[in-house]
């Protein structure tokens, strides 16, 4: 190069690989060391193979995470994007009352913290910003959802965009932790992930059409056994 040639021009990255990064499994929230109740089932033999494996993850999806996590993804994007902050103070208040499981509700309150702190550094913005400043009044926690919800619309992401994000994270969590749970190839996880990373895209287009009222969590077994991890005789997850 040329000692008079212009220097180049470094453009910052594009929304889709924010995007990227943001589902990183990389990403240092702390999220590698959950298994979201899955390390119960192993040991207890009721998940053994990619069979039961994805039958388990479809259920949890379909129960768990649709109501609990995915749904308030959406809920705490059109907060923010009205700057309705009274709606995700309540919102966080209720994803803290539907985690029963004291284990699952102090991992999302943790993976949530961190993600905060993260974004505020890398992705700055007024709305984290704000959402920082009602964590340190003791306004919320914040939940880990609420946090996603919250930057996908700082960061101009349609809902979708963001609530398909949310389940592909947590799809592929569970699956990297099934990995070192199970004798399973990693060929097999990558085509179970594939699988069911299928459906996401209609269920974010059913959660655009829900609300505040269809927030649920119906799955008392699920509940029960991740209850149940804190009392297994040895653990490599946190949840």
């Amino acid at each position: 190069m040329r000692d008079d040639a212009p220097a180049p021009v470094i453009s910052a990255p594009s929304r889709f690989l924010t995007l990227l990064q943001l589902c990183d499994t990389a990403l240092p929230i702390g999220a590698f060391s959950l298994s979201n109740g899955l390390e119960t089932y192993t040991q207890q033999g009721l998940v053994y193979d990619a069979a039961t494996l994805q039958t388990w993850l479809e259920t949890v999806l379909r129960h768990v995470v649709h109501g609990s996590h995915l749904l308030p993804v959406a809920l705490a994007y059109r907060a923010a994007s009205t700057a309705d902050w009274g709606q995700l103070k309540r919102l966080d208040q209720r994803l803290t009352a539907m985690k029963h499981a004291r284990e699952l509700r102090e991992t999302s309150i943790r993976t949530g913290q961190s993600l905060l702190k993260l974004a505020r550094q890398v992705w700055p913005g007024p709305a984290l910003e704000h959402l920082g400043a009602l964590q340190q009044q003791g306004k919320v926690a914040p939940h880990h959802a609420l946090v996603l919800g919250v930057l996908g619309c700082e960061l101009g992401w349609d809902e979708r965009v963001i609530v398909e994000a949310a389940g592909y994270q947590w799809l592929s969590g569970t699956v990297s932790a099934a990995l070192r749970l199970l004798p399973l190839g990693q060929r097999a996880g990558q085509q179970v992930l594939s699988s069911l990373l299928a459906s996401l895209p209609a269920l974010a287009a059913d959660i655009q059409q829900q609300g505040w009222d269809d927030l649920f969590s119906a799955a008392p077994e699920f509940d029960i056994r991740a209850m149940q991890h804190e009392t297994l005789y040895s653990r490599l997850f946190q949840s």
